[in-house]
């Protein structure tokens, strides 16, 4: 059964209450290449791992870093976190991670920035980084090429390096 990432123009007007007035014009079209990219990327993904189904991903313009995640598996990734990323293994993780949360049952429906003080959140985010690497080497995608963006994303504040049994 063919795999179909691209929604229709209609899903776009249900987005997420979080994304304001201002994001919601700047969502990225289905047809937009940066969208057929991530398109692409979560197909193989999908298709290399059998056991996941139903994960859509749209890209909205913004500066910050913060998914937002509906119920439905809709799961929206922001411009500025693409930015980060320098090649398709490292996007491949991104979307996983994402992924991973859903399947570690540890998502709550537009979360709240991680609290690194929060034990819960620090080990959802661990077990999300390993399963996301899980899903990335059985799509192909080369784990060595992330750690380059997971080392930039330290440095800069922006993630804390997890380390988890």
């Amino acid at each position: 059964m063919p795999l179909n990432f691209h929604t229709s123009n209609r899903e776009y007007q249900f987005l997420p209450k979080e994304i304001d007035t201002k994001q919601r014009s700047m969502v990225v079209q289905k047809m937009d290449p940066l969208q057929i990219r991530i398109d692409t990327i979560t197909r193989k993904i999908l298709q290399h791992n059998s056991t996941l189904s139903g994960y859509r991903f749209f890209i909205f313009q913004s500066n910050d870093n913060q998914v937002l995640h509906t119920k439905d598996k809709r799961i929206f990734i922001p411009t500025g976190l693409i930015r980060i990323t320098s090649n398709d293994d490292q996007l491949a993780f991104i979307l996983s991670h994402e992924i991973a949360h859903w399947e570690n049952e540890d998502i709550i429906e537009n979360q709240v920035p991680i609290d690194p003080t929060n034990n819960e959140q620090y080990l959802a985010e661990c077990h999300a980084d390993k399963k996301a690497i899980q899903y990335i080497e059985q799509s192909g995608y080369n784990k060595e090429r992330v750690e380059t963006m997971l080392q930039r994303l330290e440095k800069r504040g922006m993630r804390q390096k997890y380390e988890c049994d």
